[in-house]
């Protein structure tokens, strides 16, 4: 089961308090079905909970174990990807947050960069998953005061979270990794395009060789396998939150038409790109 809930669209966000944070969203997960595939959220700071099962998540072509009672930020603008086990259940709390202002870092974010998303403080998992869970039953109600509710139970789980954050945000050891810092960052802008990993070596002057094999090593995926999963996030976001056809989605992600979309959509997310969006309407 998967079930998301808008609390506060953009024209509802005016007319919060502007010197606060902002709730956007919160998403309830119990499934590793028609997960959200490689992707990022521009303006938006989201806050995971493990509450049951293990995997692993990707940040920014970093990996890092997860598992019950841990809690993940991630930064607004930064690629995200969670990998399930599958030999148990997998439950998971989520909440999208805008207009943070946290100490020194640019807007929207609560970690510093090169920083480890992942903390494990039981007590502190225990109060924050307590909140979200209000949070998932009042957004759930769908009414004026259940919104304004989630509101105020957010600004606690930030203030949380925020702590978390100052306490261990420990820089991650980032040696031999520029040259896969900058193929991700080029194919971020890029993606929709023909890259392949010839093209790419060429461009950052390396062998296809020695790309494929730092690549892998820094991030876990190929080159090939990055940039698929890099578009099919895309396509997801978009046919969540647009309404463009599955045509001009395919196009403007990279895909040879809705026929080459539609067969890998359903390999990697199990359904059809339209089927997806019928069912992420369905849980809004």
């Amino acid at each position: 089961m998967q079930q998301q809930y808008i609390v506060f669209t953009e024209e509802g966000r005016a007319g919060l308090p502007p010197g606060q944070p902002h709730l956007v969203h919160i998403d309830h997960r119990t499934t590793e079905e028609h997960s959200h595939i490689m992707h990022s959220h521009s303006g938006i700071v989201e806050i995971l909970l493990i509450c049951q099962g293990h995997g692993m998540y990707c940040l920014d072509g970093r990996r890092f174990a997860i598992s019950e009672g841990d809690v993940v930020i991630c930064n607004s603008g930064q690629v995200h990807d969670e990998l399930i086990y599958h030999d148990m259940p997998y439950e998971t709390l989520c909440i999208g947050v805008t207009n943070i202002r946290h100490g020194d870092l640019r807007e929207n974010c609560l970690l510093p960069p090169g920083a480890s998303p992942v903390f494990h403080r039981p007590a502190q998992f225990d109060e924050l998953c307590a909140l979200l869970y209000m949070i998932n039953h009042h957004a759930a109600a769908d009414t004026a005061l259940d919104a304004q509710l989630c509101q105020q139970l957010m600004l606690a789980a930030v203030l949380l979270a925020g702590q978390m954050a100052g306490e261990g945000a420990a820089a991650q050891d980032t040696a031999g990794a520029p040259l896969c810092t900058r193929v991700k960052e080029y194919i971020a802008e890029h993606y929709a395009e023909a890259l392949t990993l010839e093209a790419l070596g060429a461009r950052f002057r390396v062998s296809p060789y020695h790309l494929a094999h730092v690549f892998k090593r820094e991030t876990g995926y190929s080159v090939r396998q990055y940039i698929l999963r890099r578009r099919i996030g895309e396509a997801q976001s978009l046919l969540m939150n647009t309404r463009e056809n599955v045509t001009r989605i395919a196009e403007a992600t990279g895909f040879d038409g809705p026929g080459h979309l539609d067969k890998l959509f359903r390999k990697y997310v199990g359904m059809s790109p339209t089927a997806y969006r019928i069912y992420r309407a369905e849980k809004q």
